[in-house]
């Protein structure tokens, strides 16, 4: 604001206005967001196309998180700018994100991310956030690429110091680990970032991380914290009632109820984010279509089923995210009335998945698989698929889908004993996130350093996880899995032993 009174040139202005956009984004203001991006982009377009295309990616991201603003005037100024910003992926990223935002799921459209290279502090700012879109749904990468680049990029916020970026990508990081089914290290990232946001007031990541947290403690059973935390991130306002961070709220309450076998009141929460309802939000929807479809069956309502199966299945035809085929299958399966194509679907959905991470779907789909073949007496390759299932659902700790797994398992005639708790269930957010960097090999002022607290902090967080699991060295610390890389509970003999 105070540099906006001085004299200024172009630049000056676009990377004013550039940030001042970016503060409006992190106190969840999208409107005001918006208008002032637009603005910095027109009055600089003429000069500075580059710096105009900066201005209106970050535009972008914002409205493609938040249904909102002047859509058409973004994808406008973008295609003004095609032929003389040299830097065809983020017009790209502009126009597919815009078209993502104006026709929603129904229509089918896929959003142009990639995940950058170089360095953060090397690259040009509407390249740091397209790379924070890396995980959307949406999008063609990869699990994999998008980690690897959101985790080099939390690296190099640690070693720079840049506490209120790394909270940014910290809950990109920490969504795309959900997806992954990396959830211990989703919650730790989201923890941190719940932490960041609140140090500097950026309602933003406060919001976001709190409904990321709900969203894993819907899948892991903890309904009372779950509650509260949906309660929590759920919308001060209209406007914020159209951030990804509400439809997320909503998703993680209805995943709760799904998981707790209430398939009603799922629908209350999912119906609201289906395809075409109320909330429809690119970063969420894509994803909580497959819950949907499974509470309206469960709950009869085969029509509503699949209306937004058949939505799912054009969307992943024409978005082609490499998840979409096989979550599409899925709902195929569970939405048909002859078992013999429900089983050839379910057979499509795991094929998809060999070439997936995303071990929570997967474990899903061999477990609905499995209770189809045990209603059809054919308990020996029942107890196949439900093994594999358990076994990925305990590693996740997904305490609800562990109870249904082992329940299914019963009715084959098959005696399943109770797992021992992971070290990772038995720590706080926080002492997880040191466990992590003590288990690669931190120091204690290494580890005070990378996460902004000091070394006594460390010291003693560190005696407290020493008894909560039971150990006295670092090397035995070392040994245990702090990640919940569910590849490593793949090494590992099945559930059933």
């Amino acid at each position: 604001t105070e540099a906006d009174r001085l004299p200024q040139d172009p630049v000056e202005r676009a990377q004013s206005a550039l940030a001042q956009g970016e503060i409006a984004i992190m106190g969840a203001d999208a409107e005001r967001a918006v208008e002032i991006l637009l603005r910095g982009a027109h009055e600089i377009a003429g000069a500075h196309p580059s710096i105009a295309l900066d201005l209106l990616v970050a535009a972008a991201a914002n409205v493609n998180a938040c249904r909102c603003a002047d859509v058409d005037g973004i994808a406008r100024s973008a295609d003004a700018l095609t032929c003389r910003a040299g830097d065809p992926a983020a017009v790209a990223f502009v126009g597919s994100s815009m078209r993502l935002a104006r026709r929603g799921l129904t229509d089918g459209d896929r959003i142009e991310v990639f995940a950058p290279a170089e360095p953060l502090a090397q690259l040009p700012a509407r390249h740091i956030w397209i790379g924070l879109t890396a995980g959307h749904p949406a999008g063609g990468l990869r699990l994999a690429e998008s980690l690897a680049f959101l985790g080099r990029a939390a690296a190099e916020c640690r070693d720079h110091g840049w506490a209120g970026r790394l909270a940014v990508v910290l809950l990109a990081l920490a969504y795309t680990e959900l997806q992954a089914g990396r959830f211990a290290a989703a919650a730790a990232d989201a923890a941190e970032a719940l932490e960041l946001s609140r140090d500097d007031g950026r309602a933003l990541g406060i919001h976001a991380a709190t409904a990321i947290l709900a969203m894993l403690a819907a899948v892991q059973g903890q309904t009372d914290e779950c509650r509260r935390l949906a309660a929590d991130a759920m919308p001060r306002s209209h406007t914020d009632a159209r951030w990804f961070h509400h439809a997320l709220s909503l998703w993680a309450r209805g995943a709760l109820a799904l998981g707790a076998g209430d398939p009603e009141t799922a629908l209350e929460h999912l119906a609201q984010i289906r395809p075409d309802g109320r909330v429809e939000q690119p970063w969420i929807t894509p994803l909580a279509v497959l819950d949907y479809v499974e509470a309206a069956v469960w709950a009869g309502r085969t029509r509503d089923a699949h209306t937004a199966a058949a939505k799912l299945r054009r969307w992943a035809q024409a978005a082609d995210p490499p998840w979409g085929m096989a979550a599409s299958a899925h709902c195929a399966a569970v939405t048909a009335e002859d078992p013999e194509r429900a089983e050839e679907a379910f057979r499509t959905a795991l094929r998809h998945h060999e070439s997936l991470e995303r071990v929570f779907l997967r474990a899903r789909t061999r477990l609905l698989y499995g209770e189809l073949l045990r209603r059809g007496r054919r308990r020996v390759e029942a107890r196949e698929q439900l093994r594999l299932a358990l076994r990925d659902f305990e590693a996740l700790g997904a305490r609800p889908w562990i109870e249904r797994g082992r329940r299914e398992l019963r009715a084959s005639g098959l005696i399943v004993g109770d797992r021992e708790p992971h070290a990772r269930d038995l720590l706080t957010p926080q002492e997880l996130q040191i466990a992590r960097y003590v288990a690669r090999g931190g120091t204690n002022k290494e580890v005070a350093a990378q996460l902004f607290l000091s070394p006594r902090t460390v010291s003693a967080h560190l005696r407290s996880i020493f008894r909560k699991i039971g150990v006295v060295t670092r090397t035995e610390l070392a040994r245990i899995d702090f990640e919940g890389d569910p590849a490593t509970a793949a090494a590992r003999p099945d559930a059933s032993g």
